[in-house]
């Protein structure tokens, strides 16, 4: 009888355990989540006026992200991408990044683009890069800021496809 008492505890004891680690993580997912939603309103004036500037020169808004990330930590994103075809790629960083770093990869792994900035560069928080895929193929783009006073950094990204004929702009391969 009194084994039968000792085993009913420790499975009580263990179904206790285990409830409360499943609360935990319920509760920490909760306060990682409210960072996503408080995106600051800076980005809209910004980002809406590179939209208008690229769909009047010819180019379609394929993707627009707000994202929130850790700062020194990599975020990615897989894009499929036409062959011959000629995209922008616009990644806004947070004002109080000290640095900044874009890298695309194309299937095979190979560096097809890299820009960095820094928090003294004349051109601000924004990394505008053109850019035509050689095959159509899925391609990794990732990027990361630095910031020493802030842990989590949000961050706008928006991706268009030259479908127009009118430009303004002009392609330059770097």
């Amino acid at each position: 009888m009194k084994k039968i008492i000792i085993v009913f505890a420790l499975i009580v004891c263990t179904f206790i355990t285990n409830a409360q680690t499943g609360i935990n993580v319920v509760n920490n997912t909760k306060q990682k989540a409210a960072t996503v939603v408080n995106l600051p309103d800076y980005y809209k004036p910004q980002a809406d006026s590179i939209r208008k500037l690229y769909t009047q020169s010819g180019f379609e808004l394929l993707k627009a992200e707000f994202l929130v990330m850790e700062s020194s930590y990599e975020r990615a994103i897989v894009l499929p991408l036409e062959e011959g075809t000629w995209y922008q790629i616009v990644f806004i960083s947070d004002k109080g990044a000290h640095l900044q770093e874009v890298f695309m990869y194309d299937e095979v792994e190979r560096k097809v683009m890299y820009k960095k900035k820094k928090w003294a560069d004349i051109d601000g928080n924004v990394i505008d890069e053109a850019y035509i895929p050689t095959h159509s193929e899925y391609h990794m783009l990732k990027f990361t800021q630095e910031c020493k006073k802030k842990k989590w950094l949000t961050t706008a990204f928006l991706l268009f496809k030259k479908t127009g004929t009118s430009s303004n702009i002009k392609y330059v391969k770097n």
